[in-house]
């Protein structure tokens, strides 16, 4: 996807809800690139997410615009991961 704003640069970060919070921390680091950075320099950035697992894909992706010269950064989710402990086992 040539015209991509944002890419991820490595692997398939499709199967992080199956890992925890220290694998997903890990495995995210360094998975985005910004294709053009005019697009993105001082501008006001908002990500588009389907679901909120942790914090760990929204701090890498700030993180990537910050290094991008962005604005502010906007995280917009349509679902979140609710883990209730105690229950089924």
């Amino acid at each position: 996807m040539g015209s991509a704003l944002f890419k991820v640069s490595h692997g398939n970060t499709s199967a992080q809800a199956t890992i925890n919070k220290a694998e997903r921390e890990q495995y995210i680091k360094g998975a985005f690139e910004v294709n053009c950075l005019d697009w993105v320099a001082g501008k006001n950035v908002l990500l588009v997410d389907d679901v909120f697992t942790t914090v760990a894909m929204a701090n890498e992706a700030t993180k990537t615009l910050k290094t991008a010269r962005a604005g502010k950064n906007y995280i917009y989710t349509l679902g979140r991961v609710i883990v209730v402990k105690g229950l089924g086992s």
